[in-house]
């Protein structure tokens, strides 16, 4: 249920209202792939689809009501369904301290952006035993905290002058991401990745009758390209790290972005052997003299 909380309440319905916000919306990051296969049969993770940005975002849309993380943390569990398919269960956390904000005037009230969702693996074999592409497709369901101020502009004799808003509301993103990669040595693979997701947005002044809570909007989608490595100590320990720029502004222009994650695999994902065929063939008789 949406969370909606005045400061002051209104003592008539029937006033109109200037109401200016801002939302925290999640960091445009790329989907967390390698490209390739897990190769243990469940695995946790924990790592950070945006650590840090080597510049500050900035906003391209004058239109948006919108802030964003300067850090989003996260902590997945994956269990491999076959030898290249994969599915994992994602909580991701942007922290509310410090965000990135646009607007000097109204100032995010610390609360955390939170997010659950699924992702979905798969590798792609090719004639080279060393390359493959990745296929990820990963859905997100966010609560995104948001703050407002309303100033009254009509009928304003029984109401109160203005308010201070705060409250959450929902909103889905959608990542599809396309990963080719290549298996340098046992321990060391190199990957790009292609990443196409929507970037959550909120009109930013809005004219209301009585006080209205946001309604954050899932947003345009955006293009990012990415390359990293990833490193794996054992079959069980997987370090990787790569570097995003995104390739829209749309509503926010990024800069170069550092992401990179951890995991620890138990089990093997492979499929035992098959056990040989075995048949008898019983020699023809002689026919009868």
């Amino acid at each position: 249920m949406r969370r909606f909380v005045l400061l002051l309440l209104p003592l008539a319905a029937c006033a109109t209202y200037d109401q200016r916000r801002v939302a925290l919306v999640p960091h445009l990051a790329p989907v967390m792939t390698t490209g390739q296969p897990q190769p243990t049969r469940v695995a946790l993770g924990a790592g950070a689809p945006a650590l840090t940005d080597l510049s500050e975002p900035s906003l391209t849309d004058s239109d948006a009501g919108v802030g964003v993380p300067r850090r989003t943390t996260r902590v997945m569990f994956s269990v491999a369904l076959r030898p290249n398919m994969s599915i994992s269960a994602i909580r991701d956390v942007g922290t509310g301290h410090r965000p990135y904000t646009f607007d000097p005037t109204l100032k995010l009230d610390g609360s955390d952006l939170e997010g659950r969702g699924l992702q979905w693996d798969y590798s792609f074999r090719t004639s080279d035993p060393h390359f493959r592409v990745g296929l990820a497709v990963e859905m997100m369901y966010w609560i995104v905290p948001w703050v407002g101020v309303d100033t009254c502009i009509r009928d304003c004799e029984y109401a109160d002058p203005g308010a201070y808003l705060w409250g959450d509301d929902f909103v889905a993103t959608l990542g599809v991401a396309v990963a080719p990669s290549y298996r340098i040595s046992e321990n060391l693979t190199v990957f790009g990745n292609l990443t196409a997701r929507n970037h959550p947005t909120l009109e930013n002044a809005v004219t209301t009758i009585g006080h209205e809570p946001v309604d954050v909007h899932g947003g345009p989608f955006s293009v990012l390209v990415a390359g990293g490595m990833a490193l794996e100590l054992d079959r069980h320990l997987e370090l990787a790290l790569q570097i995003a720029q995104a390739l829209t502004d749309d509503p926010v222009g990024y800069g170069p972005s550092i992401s990179g994650w951890l995991r620890v695999g138990f089990g093997s994902s492979e499929e035992p052997p098959r056990r040989p065929l075995t048949m008898y063939v019983q020699p023809a008789q002689p026919p009868p003299t």
